[in-house]
């Protein structure tokens, strides 16, 4: 799946809804089976411009990028919040 969702910071709770709407709403066809869901296949990639940001301001982004100190700046990282708390990709996981 690629896509583009909505931008800006104040937006992640319309990102989170566009990624439920477009996994709830996808069916594909199957030689053997009809209307198969995502939920039903073994892999699914979502991919795309996700437009989740890092909520730090630009300064303290930087400090973290000099100090290399990545888990502290990941754990600015809107997506990585969402989905710690359930609120998109339930049952995705993202590789490092």
């Amino acid at each position: 799946i690629t896509a583009h969702l909505n931008a800006h910071d104040h937006q992640v709770e319309r990102r989170n809804e566009d990624a439920w709407n477009i996994l709830n709403s996808l069916t594909f066809q199957n030689p053997f089976f009809h209307n198969v869901e995502i939920s039903q296949s073994h892999y699914c990639f979502f991919l795309g411009d996700l437009n989740y940001r890092v909520t730090e301001t630009l300064e303290d982004t930087l400090k973290y990028i000099e100090k290399n100190d990545w888990e502290a700046l990941t754990n600015k990282e809107q997506l990585k919040v969402e989905l710690e708390k359930g609120n998109c990709f339930v049952n995705f996981l993202e590789e490092k």
